[in-house]
């Protein structure tokens, strides 16, 4: 935009320039003169002198106010007179000028150029006009040239009057627009989405390698064609919002996005394309063009298939998996309700031996065991299955936490394990299923627990995020790898330290508590530093609403 402003004001200057040439024709001077001695003794009334000399007055005001470069020659090319912008250009005065030929100011081969068009103007009695490289003051310029012969009253050629406009603006515009030109067309041809544009006939102007591969049609066929949509055979609507973008009147910037439509290539094949459009309008709003960009998603539709094919079938896999899972922990109690029975009359029996009751004790231990296993798994069933329904209110977690510890305070004496607490916030509430949340501290509190050594110790610290409150527990036990922390929260998923520990874990605790978290509008994660280093369990529920005071 900002070249096209600049263009309209040289073309505006050229034009008053052009006027100015055409009075000096009129005048046919044979030299501007500079002082009296130019003046031409002559036997015409006082009138005609004064008019002479108010015409000689007009000329020297022209040649030192324009900011043209203007410059008078004689027959032979010695310069006469010179303008201040001349003068400027070259760097020198105008006594350094005027006496003098292009062989003494300008490269050999620049002089004879000027001198031959200098000829050329003065034999044919007609303008002549040249594009000139070379080098002022300034550095390398570009010049225009305009040359046009001087004659007396006579009629007699005495010489040239040379207007001079720097163009070198003007060439490095276009170089620039033509680098940019042909950045714009490399860009369009490594586009990956088929691109053409239409003029305000509808005609093609630009098809790009994309739109050749994928349509099968070669620029030659394409280009100049005001029916595209019939060759890619486009449906209606893209046709109809096509046309309406040229046919608007009068025109205005109009766009459309992602109109779906399939297209037929040269070879009969059918591909699913995501259209997009935008006119161009000038500054007169006047249409200029019609960009028009399609991108396949023959591919993607395809892959989002395959996807909602994928997710069926996990989902019923998934389906299935819990079914599997409740009827085996269904089909799996009985049996050990009987083991856990009969190992209970034997612990209580008084003539077993010490390695008897070992063993014994041993079996009641790993039935005990079995049955978490199972409880764990019926637990999963029934969040995968929907059975287990989370009923939202508020819930006081203070003393959820104090009930939960209750309940460990057993297993952590006979650990000799400590416990600290942030008292401070213990008022704090979220808004969540009770039952929820009384299992998911109940699991993270037991997994650190386990996992922590005798004499250990566990931290819980509950915080405000705003929206929600944090709980974080951390222990100072055995700690977890950086490389499986993704997966701690996997269904019985264990790490190789927590195999080697005697606790006998499922590796369902925590699946179940990210569970839960998630579906109670919570998040879940886990840090370590490492191995030996300890862990924090962090999670988050959101805070109880407040309650509104009814007036």
């Amino acid at each position: 935009m900002n070249d096209l402003r600049k263009r309209d004001k040289l073309k505006k200057k050229l034009a008053g320039f052009r006027r100015q040439i055409a009075t000096l024709k009129r005048l046919r001077v044979l030299k501007i003169p500079g002082s009296s001695k130019g003046v031409r003794k002559t036997n015409q009334p006082m009138s005609a002198t004064e008019e002479r000399l108010k015409q000689q007055n007009l000329l020297k005001t022209v040649f030192a106010g324009t900011p043209y470069l203007l410059v008078l020659k004689d027959r032979d090319s010695v310069y006469q007179v010179v303008n201040p912008a001349f003068c400027r250009f070259l760097g020198k005065s105008a006594g350094e000028i005027v006496g003098k030929t292009d062989f003494d100011l300008f490269p050999t081969s620049e002089a004879k150029r000027h001198r031959r068009s200098d000829v050329k103007a003065m034999k044919t009695g007609k303008p002549q006009t040249q594009d000139w490289e070379t080098r002022g003051a300034g550095g390398k310029r570009w010049l225009h040239l305009s040359k046009t012969p001087v004659v007396d009253e006579t009629g007699t050629c005495t010489g040239v009057l040379c207007l001079i406009r720097d163009i070198t603006q003007e060439k490095r515009a276009v170089v620039e627009l033509r680098r940019l030109h042909e950045f714009n067309e490399k860009l369009l041809q490594l586009a990956d989405s088929l691109i053409f544009v239409l003029d305000p006939e509808g005609k093609v102007l630009v098809w790009n390698d994309e739109a050749e591969r994928i349509s099968g049609h070669s620029r030659v066929e394409v280009l100049g064609n005001d029916k595209i949509w019939e060759r890619l055979q486009l449906n209606s609507i893209l046709q109809r919002e096509m046309q309406a973008m040229w046919q608007q009147k009068p025109a205005k910037d109009k766009s459309f996005r992602k109109i779906e439509s399939n297209i037929q290539t040269k070879a009969g094949e059918e591909r699913v394309m995501s259209w997009s459009g935008r006119t161009l309008v000038d500054s007169d709003g006047n249409l200029t063009a019609v960009i028009i960009v399609g991108h396949d998603v023959m591919e993607w539709k395809q892959n989002e298939q395959q996807l909602r094919d994928y997710t069926t079938q996990v989902e019923r896999l998934n389906h299935e998996k819990s079914r599997l899972l409740s009827t085996t922990s269904h089909e799996l109690r009985t049996p050990l309700t009987a083991i856990r029975g009969f190992a209970d009359l034997l612990i209580r029996e008084k003539g077993l031996s010490a390695e008897q009751m070992m063993k014994v004790k041993r079996i009641h231990a790993q039935a005990e065991r079995l049955d978490n296993l199972l409880t764990e798994l019926l637990n999963i069933s029934r969040i995968e299955s929907g059975e287990v329904r989370l009923s939202a209110r508020e819930v006081d977690l203070g003393s959820t936490l104090k009930k939960v510890l209750q309940t460990l305070k057993l297993q952590m004496d006979e650990k000799g394990q400590s416990l600290t607490w942030d008292q401070e916030h213990l008022q704090m509430t979220v808004h969540a299923d009770p039952n929820a949340v009384e299992q998911i501290l109940t699991n993270l509190l037991a997994n650190a627990m386990a996992y922590t050594p005798s004499g250990g110790g566990i931290a819980i610290t509950l915080s405000d995020t705003g929206e929600s409150v944090r709980v974080d527990i951390t222990d100072n036990g055995i700690g977890i790898p950086l490389q499986e922390q993704e997966r701690i929260f996997y269904e019985f998923y264990r790490t190789e330290a927590a195999r080697q520990v005697e606790e006998g874990g499922t590796g369902l605790g925590l699946s179940i508590v990210k569970r839960l978290v998630k579906d109670s509008g919570g998040s879940v994660s886990v840090s370590s530093p490492g191995e030996e280093k300890g862990s924090t369990f962090s999670f988050t529920l959101p805070k109880a609403l407040p309650v509104q005071n009814k007036g």
